[in-house]
């Protein structure tokens, strides 16, 4: 598991046991943050398929990053 998964499921976690809590806009902060970065390393998988004439590939790994990231920041760029 990458550190930034671990990140989201430790942020996920804190979500769960405190709701309350008066930290949550900045672990939504940063729970965006890392969902961005997974989301950048599959578009740029993307970005190097396409350039490559790898179309299958980049089309794939651009509809994984609206699937999985329908709140990606920079969806726009897809």
């Amino acid at each position: 598991m990458t550190a930034t998964r671990e990140a989201l499921r430790e942020l996920e976690r804190f979500k769960q046991n405190y709701p309350k809590s008066k930290h949550m806009k900045d672990v939504d902060v940063l729970y965006r943050q890392a969902r961005d970065r997974l989301s950048d390393h599959e578009y740029q998988v993307g970005v190097f398929h396409f350039r490559n004439r790898l179309y299958m590939g980049a089309l794939a790994r651009f509809v994984k990053v609206m699937d999985e990231d329908p709140g990606y920041t920079r969806k726009d760029a897809l």
